[in-house]
């Protein structure tokens, strides 16, 4: 825990690179391609920790800033492999749709994390 916080700049570097990972992206294209839902689980996963990590580190606005590098980074790929809309499979919407749900919610449901870590900490 203290290595954490004496290199905060450190870890907020590292925080925002494993935050490029698009997780949504994988999720959506494991999903489709594979017909299961265990890429929905690693990308909660990925997300709950370093979520945590944030926190723990006390960089709690890095979850804000890579939330957004991970949503850009997903579109980004579905873009560039050129991830069909696939609305026959992700009825009503699109992958790309998808992709974007998938991030508001878990960036929504690590905001609610951290506004309660926040809280608490205060009330100490």
């Amino acid at each position: 825990m203290q290595l954490l916080r004496n290199n905060r700049k450190l870890v907020r570097i590292i925080l925002l690179l494993l935050y490029c990972i698009p997780f949504s992206f994988m999720a959506v294209y494991g999903d489709a391609t594979r017909g299961t839902m265990l890429f929905y689980a690693v990308m909660i996963a990925g997300f709950a920790c370093l979520c945590a990590v944030s926190i723990i580190s006390g960089n709690a606005l890095i979850v804000l800033i890579g939330n957004i590098l991970s949503l850009a980074s997903s579109y980004l790929f579905a873009l560039i492999l050129r991830l069909d809309p696939m609305a026959w499979y992700f009825k009503p919407v699109t992958s790309h749709i998808m992709i974007l749900i998938n991030s508001i919610v878990l960036f929504v449901i690590q905001g609610i994390a951290v506004g309660v870590c926040l809280w608490v900490k205060r009330r100490k």
